[in-house]
């Protein structure tokens, strides 16, 4: 359902204006602030240049988008800072509409009993996943087994903790095309170190710069501006081989102000394109976005060295995900990293005393070697 689209501008000449002018050809420019607010009860209406407050309130808000640096009267619910941002917001206002036209069409229909709304309810229901699997590649179903069968690749949430290195190796083991390497440590990043990536920003322009301007912290800003970021994933990650790899925060000064439950909506969001998700989470497990990706994930790697402090610690953090997080032990799949010269302070056997069945045994070190082991045993 394609509507018609106005573009209300009077700066046609500046280079935001044109490019949007030139990005939709087929919209209509008006520089009359009458007919813009006139057209937006029915039409799609862009608003580039400043129309004045008290007359504001004659604009029909699902059908007008306003440019960032334009002044509202009050909250709108379309806002836009770029040509990409601009995209999305017309994709989820179109959604939007055609919703409502569903709304009007069930209304219209008067009161229904009982079996023709199941009746309904199952063919929106067929619509929705038939939409869904052709629209996008992949979408994650939890319902469906973590493993595929027939082929050697993992699928679902694999946490890494505090070993980047490792989570580096292992992505670059798996047979996976459709595969996400994300950053999970919010204060300490360091794929791009592992990676030898020299560019932290997207190809998205926004009012994120600089290195504000990672895949992370544009996603997080999509989800905030309720945009579609499945369709537009691809600006945001980085690829490397058959995988893509998701930056994250490199600017401590963020970290106060990132939400709870925008960090949840933001991994549970993100690991529905991608068949399986690699998080390098950090060392600190009170830090939430740690917390949060040991506990959503399907299995979480953790490796500890020979050192007694070490051993203490993940031994600690065990007991305590179960107790505060509920988390249980067999989630885990622990390896002790061997030391240089190959000799152990604890044995396997005490190992396995310590951790039960969560105990793997030993890796010389976190190399393409050990990911492919530990990449066989997810798969047994």
């Amino acid at each position: 359902m394609e509507r018609e689209l106005w573009i209300y501008t009077k700066m046609p000449d500046r280079k935001l204006d044109r490019e949007i002018i030139s990005a939709f050809p087929a919209a209509r420019i008006t520089e009359n602030e009458s007919v813009a607010i006139e057209v937006s009860k029915e039409k799609t209406v862009i608003v580039l240049s400043q129309i004045e407050i008290e007359k504001q309130v004659g604009l029909v808000d699902l059908n007008t988008l306003f440019y960032i640096g334009v002044r509202r009267e009050r909250e709108a619910t379309f806002v836009f800072d770029s040509i990409f941002e601009l995209g999305q917001q017309l994709e989820t206002q179109r959604e939007r509409q055609i919703e409502g036209v569903y709304r009007t069409y069930l209304e219209g229909l008067g009161n229904l009993s009982d079996d023709e709304v199941q009746y309904l309810k199952t063919q929106v229901e067929y619509f929705d996943k038939y939409r869904d699997t052709n629209s996008q590649k992949v979408k994650r179903d939890k319902v469906k087994p973590r493993f595929r069968k027939n082929t050697p690749e993992y699928r679902g949430i694999i946490t890494v903790y505090n070993k980047p290195e490792l989570a580096v190796a292992m992505a670059d083991a798996m047979n996976s095309e459709s595969l996400l390497l994300m950053e999970g440590d919010l204060l300490k990043p360091s794929l791009d170190e592992y990676l030898k990536i020299s560019r932290l920003e997207t190809a998205v322009e926004s009012h994120l710069t600089g290195v504000d301007n990672t895949g992370f912290n544009i996603a997080l800003d999509s989800l905030r501006k309720h945009t579609n970021l499945g369709r537009d994933i691809s600006h945001i990650v980085k690829k490397r081989g058959k995988y893509k790899v998701l930056l994250g925060n490199y600017n401590a000064l963020n970290y106060e102000h990132y939400e709870p439950e925008l960090l949840k909506q933001f991994v549970e969001t993100i690991s529905r394109y991608y068949e399986c998700v690699i998080i390098s989470a950090g060392a600190n497990i009170y830090d939430y976005l740690t917390l949060l990706s040991l506990n959503i994930s399907d299995v979480n790697i953790i490796c500890t060295s020979d050192s007694k402090s070490d051993v203490r610690w993940i031994r600690q953090m065990v007991e305590m995900l179960r107790v505060k997080q509920l988390i249980e032990p067999s989630k885990h799949h622990i390896y002790r990293i061997s030391n240089h010269n190959g000799m152990n302070r604890y044995s396997n056997r005490v190992m396995e005393i310590l951790f039960g069945k969560s105990f793997r045994g030993g890796l010389k070190k976190a190399d393409a070697k050990s990911a492919n082991r530990i990449i066989k045993e997810l798969m047994k």
